[in-house]
């Protein structure tokens, strides 16, 4: 028996207690495997995939105000191409229906309103304000190398030590600006929730992959051979979509 086999176990047990939330538990698990769901659905490559992607209030409109310094953050960002054009998706995770938030989606219908360059200057905004900026500095050097960023002297990144306290860091920042070949990319939002859900008509324009999609998808990816941990994780996401969560009973069955 794999350890992947007893972790997803687990998980599905302790997904039916209070106030235990799975998505923050297997968010790993799906952020492996959405480039091939993505490629699959969506017909295009995928360069990378961020999880916790900051959303600068401001600059994705989710604020009135364009200096709102604040940010939110979305599951994941996925970065693709498909011939000449680049893509962004905005992806949501959620593996209880009921979790669906109307705050949370009218958030990313207003970024999915901003244009790729805002979404990427708001980055830059939010590494300048933020008081975690060694982990933006980690943020960046992603970016920089999908070129969704750019900076004329990249050595004022690359040779800083991030153990030390670097004031600098902010004043690199500054000089950082968002990479021609993103200035116009595609911004799509992606909801990925165990079955269809009314909360989404709302939003035509959002795409949705079910939980058997997400599974049918990947699986058909892997064919004609799917590999022992992936038909284990599949089997557990079929079954968070028909199943929710507290909707069994914890007693043995009297026979």
């Amino acid at each position: 028996m794999s350890a992947i086999y007893e972790v997803l176990r687990q998980l599905d047990e302790w997904r039916h207690l209070p106030a235990y939330q799975l998505e923050r538990r297997v968010d790993i698990f799906f952020g492996m495997f959405l480039p091939k769901v993505i490629e699959r659905r969506f017909g295009l490559h995928v360069d990378e995939v961020i999880p916790e992607f900051p959303l600068h209030k401001g600059k994705s409109k989710i604020s009135e105000d364009p200096e709102d310094h604040h940010s939110v953050k979305v599951d994941f960002v996925v970065f693709g191409r498909q011939a000449n054009k680049k893509r962004m998706f905005l992806i949501e995770l959620k593996t209880d229906i009921g979790s669906l938030n109307a705050d949370q989606l009218k958030n990313m219908e207003n970024a999915r309103g901003a244009n790729s360059k805002d979404l990427l200057q708001g980055v830059i905004d939010a590494a300048q304000h933020s008081d975690s900026k060694h982990k933006y500095a980690h943020l960046v050097w992603k970016l920089l190398k999908l070129k969704c960023l750019g900076i004329d002297n990249l050595a004022e990144i690359t040779n800083m030590q991030l153990g030390e306290i670097r004031p600098g860091l902010t004043s690199a920042f500054k000089k950082l600006g968002v990479g021609k070949e993103w200035c116009n990319a595609c911004v799509d939002v992606v909801v990925v929730l165990p079955e269809e859900s009314e909360g989404l008509e709302p939003y035509p324009e959002f795409h949705s992959i079910t939980f058997d999609q997400f599974a049918e998808t990947l699986e058909t990816g892997y064919k004609p051979f799917v590999p022992e941990d992936v038909r284990t994780f599949l089997a557990h996401v079929r079954d968070w979509a028909h199943v929710r969560a507290g909707r069994v009973s914890p007693w043995p069955q009297q026979h």
